[in-house]
């Protein structure tokens, strides 16, 4: 679900997923799911909070890298 959330552009979950990933509990799965989505739907404020990301296993910072390209992109930031 959260996957389709960002695929099909629900801005309206965007907090929900702020909380997820400013959340203590750690799931990778639900990490790599969520930080997806808010690269497909997200805006320059979370790229901060993706950057925390950046620093953790090589599956989330790869996730977060690809997330922060794609909100870069949407900004017109190369």
């Amino acid at each position: 679900a959260i996957q389709l959330v960002g695929e099909h552009g629900y801005a309206e979950a965007l907090p929900i997923l702020r909380k997820a990933l400013s959340s203590p509990r750690r799931d990778t799965v639900l990490d790599i799911v969520a930080i997806g989505s808010v690269g497909l739907i997200g805006d320059s404020s979370d790229i901060s909070r993706l950057s925390h990301f950046m620093k953790c296993d090589s599956r989330r910072a790869l996730a977060a890298e690809v997330a922060i390209r794609r909100i870069n992109e949407r900004s017109g930031v190369k």
